[in-house]
């Protein structure tokens, strides 16, 4: 079995567990079948303390949930990850640097970042107008593959 179907298949066990996704059931629907290791009820997939912060921070700030209207039930899903680790300390900047830190210990300060409503530390999916990374050559490209995984 090679890792990805691994993961897939630790999921499953997690879901069937019932202690992770509050007893949500799987077999979602992902790319239009349904599938043991997405929830039926997407929203469970989001840590419970963050859920309506998560929600009302795509709202405020006008965010485009992969592949939809609201959180996705796939288990795997890149953006449920980052959102579940990276939202509960966007707010603290001490939490934050000693995160960077851990990368790379040269930081002293963190900033919030003004763009986002509220500002915050973290940000999620921003795009600048200003392009930092020379990436507008790009842009074609990304939105052609925003539908990859």
């Amino acid at each position: 079995m090679n890792y990805k179907n691994q993961q897939y298949a630790r999921q499953e066990v997690l879901i069937e567990e019932g202690k992770v996704f509050n007893l949500v059931a799987g077999g979602g629907r992902f790319m239009g079948k349904p599938r043991p290791f997405v929830l039926q009820e997407p929203e469970a997939n989001l840590y419970a303390p963050i859920r309506e912060k998560v929600k009302a921070y795509f709202t405020d700030n006008h965010i485009d949930w992969w592949r939809g209207n609201g959180p996705s039930g796939h288990t795997l899903s890149s953006q449920i990850a980052c959102l579940n680790h990276l939202i509960p300390i966007m707010d603290d900047p001490q939490a934050v640097l000693a995160l960077i830190n851990g990368i790379r210990n040269e930081f002293t300060e963190v900033l919030p970042i003004s763009c986002d409503t509220p500002p915050a530390y973290i940000s999620i999916e921003v795009v600048s107008s200003s392009d930092h990374l020379n990436e507008r050559e790009f842009d074609e490209f990304r939105k052609e593959q925003a539908v990859c995984q």
